[in-house]
């Protein structure tokens, strides 16, 4: 038991070091490139995709006989020439392309859905509903602009998520001292 433990600290800890060092310098090249960094994550997206597809199509082969499910198998297998087609062809232009005004879009049907959101708390008595009211609309104008103005909406996608690979990357590394000292605690222990 302990000696499992201690690998699983060992494993462990420099996984988490490792991944974390790496999340920074991506997050980082992200906020120096950002439209560079908008046909990459086409690519991780396509990526993911192929992984799912492939996931689907072996969990259908895994299954019981009785418990297979076609749509599974015919879903995973559509996943996987589309990752295919995507990575190969020119869907990985058109999903970088179409990457920012996706975001965009979200983004501002998610503001007009909290602007519903504003009304319904101002009829249950809310006192601060004119507060969400007001950023629910600026948040629908920002989309509306994100909209119209691609290389602004792939320069805030690329930011946010170079600012989010960051957090992650520094708080691994904060996890990795972390599980260092509840290793070196249990050393004691043992």
């Amino acid at each position: 038991w302990r000696k499992n433990m201690r690998n699983a600290f060992k494993s462990t800890k420099w996984l988490m070091l490792l991944s974390g060092i790496l999340a920074t310098v991506v997050g980082i090249v992200m906020l120096f490139t950002p439209l560079e960094s908008i046909h990459a994550m086409a690519v991780l997206i396509i990526i993911a995709l192929l992984l799912s597809g492939l996931a689907e199509i072996v969990t259908y082969c895994m299954e019981p006989k009785g418990f297979r499910s076609a749509w599974t198998l015919i879903s995973g297998i559509l996943t996987v020439f589309f990752a295919v087609w995507a990575l190969f062809g020119r869907g990985t232009d058109a999903l970088a392309l179409a990457l920012p005004y996706i975001f965009a879009l979200s983004f501002t049907i998610s503001a007009i859905i909290r602007v519903f959101g504003a009304f319904y708390m101002r009829k249950e008595g809310f006192g601060e509903w004119g507060w969400a009211l007001a950023f629910s609309i600026l948040s629908a104008m920002m989309g509306i602009l994100l909209l119209f103005t691609p290389d602004l909406s792939a320069a805030v996608v690329s930011y946010w998520m170079g600012f989010m690979l960051i957090a992650y990357g520094l708080d691994n590394v904060i996890l990795f001292f972390r599980v260092r000292r509840i290793e070196n605690e249990f050393r004691k222990l043992w």
